[in-house]
């Protein structure tokens, strides 16, 4: 037999090897530890081999056959996919306007393989409790443009956020009223009732001095 190849710290889909296992057989096993935090022992022959001949998708520990085939674990991520589909499509539902009315759509790759949306989920920040957003609302739902975050700063994106640019960098409003110690409600004022500038809304310190 060759010499057997190291592959620790290589990713094959979702599955990063970890150490070889000490065994009796001539198969050599690998431990394996999956986006989703799970840990596995797997043949790396096979894993190698399963990775390149479908281009390293879908290689997990089985959490995404179980998500999208059995609908066991992960069915929140599942229900997640279904319902960006139906806001962006169905014309009946309830939200539709703001989204699909609006002729936001979802990426080729998402739109008919619930399995590429949940191995992009899982190798990008998904965990239970998490909602997807879109980064630009007014922009697709597509790899480049969304993210996981909490229902709050989910509420805190809408096309009612206030968005200001000082120094060359773009926040939301609250945002920038957190970092400088300044109540939102001054800041938004300062810009629409007093008419100030991005610039000094944000810099100017409150109390004024």
């Amino acid at each position: 037999m060759g010499k057997a190849v190291d592959i620790s710290g290589q990713r094959f889909g979702m599955l990063t090897a970890m150490h070889p296992l000490k065994n009796d057989t001539s198969v050599l096993t690998w431990r394996f530890k999956c986006d989703c935090g799970n840990l596995v022992d797997r043949q790396a022959g096979h894993v190698r081999a399963n990775a390149a001949r479908r281009g390293g998708k879908y290689i997990s520990c089985g959490c995404i056959n179980h998500s999208v085939t059995h609908g066991l674990s992960y069915t929140r991520l599942y229900r997640a996919w279904v319902g960006m589909r139906s806001r962006c499509y169905h014309t009946k539902t309830w939200n539709y306007s703001d989204y699909g009315g609006r002729g936001i759509r979802v990426c080729d790759a998402w739109l008919n393989d619930a399995k590429e949306f949940c191995v992009w989920a899982m190798a990008n920040g998904y965990e239970p409790g998490l909602t997807l957003e879109r980064r630009d609302v007014d922009g697709n739902y597509c790899p480049e443009n969304c993210t996981w975050v909490t229902k709050a700063a989910q509420n805190g994106n809408t096309r009612n956020t206030v968005w200001l640019t000082y120094d060359g960098v773009r926040k939301r409003a609250i945002d920038w009223a957190d970092e400088r110690g300044i109540p939102h409600r001054v800041i938004r004022r300062r810009i629409s009732e007093l008419g100030w500038s991005p610039e000094k809304a944000i810099v100017t310190p409150y109390p004024a001095k």
